[in-house]
């Protein structure tokens, strides 16, 4: 008879083990017999339950957070976020701002950036890549994405002279600017299905959102609206979004709409205006979007710098601890962990920060009292500060210029200057048309008059290969045995 004990190791578990973990069937280091090893593999598993009812404890506790899988890598995101704000001339100095402000955002839009086509390279953002833009010496549109976040599907969106869109899963965001002189389109907007929002500086005024009057375009943009189903999203109580330096007023030409699903429920967003940005009048404005769009998320993974390891101190570490193990396949676990121990020893290994050339402890002291106090001699400090240690960093690097000795790094230098940044372009043809169109024609059948014309094009071309297929039918017919007949099908 089987006893109770014995009935319970016929029912444990089989646990897969990490490697160089010591269990039952793998020789323990620097003992005959792993007694251990059944002990060892209890305690993991007496472990891993207490972990389980914490963080299970842990999710009842916080259930609106966003729920991730086992990996940890893909996570579905209930909270989208958009900044928006027109920042009257984007500088170095201010996208670095940018970067550093709205680094928890997902899509950034910007409005009259003053930057013509052919210098994309000044539209670069730390932490952001450049989706589409329009490029203008006076106005300018610029609409970026996160670098945190890789999107699982992300294609521009027709606009027109007002705006540029980009689709990001199934939603659409339209980034809106009109100059104050111009007058809408017929059309005023392009129309998407729902999903969507434009937001943006659209320089109409209305009663509905804070203005004293109507003019020619909020009348025009009302109207668009309410054909096409969009609501504003507009609160009174947070005041405008403009704070004039001549006449000291407050208005509101920085809006946003959203789309109506087909019960006539609008998206769901919540709109926030925040503090002032330096050197513009206008206040960013953000936008929270309550839609599920799965992302996935770029953890700050260990990475090893393999440039700066000491391999001498490596090859030490493996050499004197490499006779320890005896060279049969169950200690390949204890092999890998010698391994990894010298590799972490030796090499150096951690996350790769996002770097913002020039940015010093004071610039972050500048930029947090500007933020809490809104002061702007902080701002014009921060902005001077900024430009100050660019053309400190730019004359050392000229410097230090050199082409006797080493020209590597002085060509490099040139490259990076030269270099535009290319911006991100939609192909024009998508993996589903081209299978479209191959599914269409693969089964045609070629029509009468189409075969009537291939011949009557190619009569002379099938004539010679006639009068040479003649020649030949008796030295075919005759080495293969055949008839002509046969010869010719051949």
């Amino acid at each position: 008879m089987t006893t109770r004990s014995q009935k319970a190791q016929t029912r444990r578990p089989n646990v897969e083990r990490p490697p160089g973990l010591i269990c039952e069937n793998s020789p323990s280091q620097g003992y005959p017999t792993d007694d251990r090893g059944t002990h060892v593999v209890k305690r993991i598993i007496k472990l891993n339950k207490k972990m389980y009812k914490k963080s299970k404890k842990h999710k009842k506790i916080n259930d609106n957070q966003p729920r991730c899988d086992t990996a940890g890598t893909r996570k579905v995101e209930n909270n989208f976020k958009i900044a928006q704000i027109n920042v009257e001339g984007l500088t170095r100095a201010k996208a670095d701002i940018l970067g550093k402000r709205f680094v928890d955002m997902d899509v950034l839009v910007l409005q009259e950036t003053h930057i013509p086509d052919g210098e994309t390279n000044r539209l670069k953002i730390n932490g952001f890549n450049l989706m589409h833009h329009i490029g203008h010496n006076k106005h300018g549109l610029a609409t970026y994405v996160s670098q945190n976040k890789s999107f699982l599907d992300i294609e521009q969106v027709p606009g027109n002279e007002h705006t540029v869109g980009i689709r990001i899963g199934n939603l659409t965001i339209f980034n809106v600017y009109k100059p104050p002189p111009s007058k809408w389109a017929a059309a005023v907007l392009p129309v998407s299905e729902h999903p969507v929002i434009y937001i943006g500086d659209f320089n109409s005024q209305n009663t509905e959102w804070g203005y004293s009057t109507n003019n020619e375009a909020g009348e025009k943009l009302s109207d668009w609206a309410a054909i096409n189903h969009l609501k504003l999203i507009y609160d009174a109580k947070q005041g405008g979004t403009f704070k004039s330096g001549r006449w000291g007023t407050t208005t509101s030409p920085d809006l946003c709409f959203v789309s109506e699903d087909s019960n006539g429920l609008p998206l769901t967003v919540n709109r926030e205006i925040k503090n002032s940005f330096p050197r513009s009048q206008h206040l960013p404005t953000t936008v929270t979007i309550g839609l599920i769009i799965p992302t996935i998320d770029k953890p700050f993974m260990p990475r090893w710098n393999l440039r700066k390891a000491a391999w001498p101190e490596f090859s030490k570490y493996v050499d004197d601890n490499i006779n320890r193990i005896d060279p049969i396949p169950d200690n390949y676990g204890r092999f890998i962990k010698l391994i990894k121990t010298a590799a972490k020893k030796s090499i150096p290994r951690g996350h790769r920060y996002n770097y913002t050339p020039c940015w010093t402890k004071e610039c972050e002291e500048l930029l947090k009292e500007y933020e809490r106090y809104g002061n702007e001699i902080s701002a014009d400090k921060l902005i001077a500060l900024l430009d100050e240690e660019r053309r400190n960093r730019w004359t050392q690097a000229m410097n230090e210029m050199d082409f006797t000795h080493s020209s590597r790094e002085s060509w490099s230098l040139l490259r990076k200057l030269g270099a535009a940044q290319t911006s991100w372009k939609a192909s024009k043809v998508s993996p589903n048309s081209i299978s479209t169109i191959l599914h269409k024609t693969a089964n045609i059948k070629p029509k009468k008059p189409d075969k009537i014309k291939v011949k009557a094009d190619y009569k002379e071309e099938f004539q010679i290969m006639r009068r040479e297929i003649r020649k030949h039918e008796g030295l075919w017919s005759g080495g293969s045995g055949g008839s002509p007949k046969t010869s010719k099908k051949r």
